[in-house]
């Protein structure tokens, strides 16, 4: 497998870098992963991380729903899919919210492009990139239509009022370069919608090294409020709304709960408790939900 080992940090560029913990790989490879801090901009990352062409094999599981819906069928993968087609509702109201008259929009990182299909089915004229060419094949035995397989494929000159990523940017390997380029597609006053989960939130005290939300390697970044504000600014975007999505705490409580051989129940009722207090402290929500605009 090949590695790399990063000696800037990939959002600031700073060569100042502190080793934090190690974390395993519970959910595929158990393989041990280091994290590195940034200590200019706080940006925590994975080290020794399997390169771009490299890291699809630690996607190669039965039950990485995401990327293959077409795998062998099981009760969590049917709780799953049942929380994400409730999900694409509330992801579309609360685009809704703050962009009322939004026509164009991508959804970078769709997976198999259920929200691109949802959204395409609303009347929006919605694109969506997906590097996985098993997803893209998926969506399009599903669809009939096309997922692009990354930014330079879109159609010149092509602009979006809405871009989201919903939990992607923890994964972008050219983190700076690709949001440099979604931003140059973004139209003035456009919105860019991220979700990220969040290294600083209540679920990292309570599960440890066993938080399923480090999910390394194939989380690249483990973002919080500070560093992902100190990011996006950096390319020119003001934060105009943040927030957590619902369901994310009690998911990353079960999975967590499996890693520490405990109950899935425990698991949730942890990730109640954690649901509520991320309502009244977004910045220690399981999942920070921002919204960001471009002047």
């Amino acid at each position: 497998m090949k590695t790399e080992k990063l000696i800037h940090c990939p959002s600031c560029d700073s060569d100042k870098i502190k080793h934090i913990l190690d974390i395993p790989d519970y959910y595929f490879s158990k393989q041990v992963f280091p994290i590195d801090e940034c200590q200019n901009c706080g940006l925590r990352f994975t080290q020794s991380r399997p390169t771009a062409d490299a890291i699809g094999e630690y996607y190669d599981s039965e039950n990485y729903a995401s990327h293959d819906s077409g795998k062998k069928s099981s009760l969590f993968l049917k709780a799953y899919q049942l929380a994400r087609d409730y999900m694409l509702e509330q992801k579309f109201k609360l685009v809704r919210q703050f962009k009322p008259e939004w026509k164009q929009v991508l959804d970078y990182g769709t997976g198999e492009g259920f929200f691109t299909e949802f959204l395409q089915k609303k009347g929006k004229e919605a694109f969506g990139i997906e590097p996985s060419a098993v997803a893209r094949s998926n969506f399009k035995n599903r669809t009939g239509n096309d997922l692009y397989p990354d930014i330079s494929a879109l159609p010149p000159g092509k602009s979006f009022q809405v871009i989201t990523l919903w939990h992607v940017l923890e994964h972008i390997h050219s983190l700076r370069n690709t949001m440099e380029e979604l931003v140059e597609r973004l139209q003035s006053k456009g919105i860019v919608v991220i979700a990220v989960p969040n290294q600083k939130s209540t679920d990292v005290k309570t599960f440890g090294k066993e938080w399923a939300a480090w999910d390394v390697p194939r989380h690249l970044y483990h973002w919080d409020e500070n560093s992902l504000e100190h990011f996006m600014k950096s390319l020119g975007l003001q934060r105009i709304y943040t927030t957590q999505l619902p369901l994310d705490p009690i998911y990353i409580g079960m999975i967590s709960s499996k890693y520490q051989e405990k109950s899935p129940l425990e698991g949730v009722i942890k990730g109640i408790k954690s649901y509520f207090h991320g309502r009244n402290n977004p910045a220690e929500g399981s999942t920070l939900l921002t919204i960001w605009m471009k002047n």
